[in-house]
């Protein structure tokens, strides 16, 4: 069964900022505050209206060329970054999103297969609460990255 015109409107306008309140406030639904807030949900929720969702962020992925894949790359090569135009709190920040990917953190599980992690840059990340054994998964995962793939290309590159 095809969306309704509102549903399409929704889907749409969560495709802007993934904000499923204001997209189904901005879509035309009456309802506002925590009514707003569950409804939206509950449109998330809804099958054809998640498919309509999937299919508009695979094809903003195609159109921004933005992949997982890509934004992994870029988190890796700011936390390798040295020199002048390097930021201590950038580096940290990547090193602690890339070890957030990998699960490295027993208060931040992976994420499943499919799940998009919103995260919020600039977050304060203490890394004095890092075990001695996460720091050295987060360097093994960084040497892993340096060290030479197929053919002498570093991995990720």
């Amino acid at each position: 069964m095809p969306l309704s015109e509102l549903q399409q409107r929704f889907v749409d306008e969560y495709l802007v900022d993934l904000n499923a309140t204001q997209a189904y406030i901005r879509a035309g639904y009456k309802a506002r505050g925590n009514a707003a807030e569950t409804n939206a949900s509950r449109l998330l929720r809804n099958a054809q209206v998640k498919a309509s969702v999937k299919l508009g962020r695979q094809a903003q992925a195609q159109r921004t060329e933005v992949t997982a894949d890509w934004v992994i790359d870029r988190l890796r090569v700011e936390a390798e970054r040295e020199g002048v135009n390097a930021s201590h709190s950038a580096r940290v920040q990547a090193l602690h999103l890339l070890g957030k990917h990998q699960g490295l953190f027993k208060d931040d599980p992976p994420p499943a297969a499919g799940v998009n992690v919103n995260v919020t840059v600039g977050v304060p990340f203490d890394p004095s609460k890092l075990s001695d054994d996460q720091l050295r998964q987060m360097h093994g995962l960084l040497a892993a990255a340096r060290s030479p793939g197929p053919g002498g290309v570093p991995a990720g590159g």
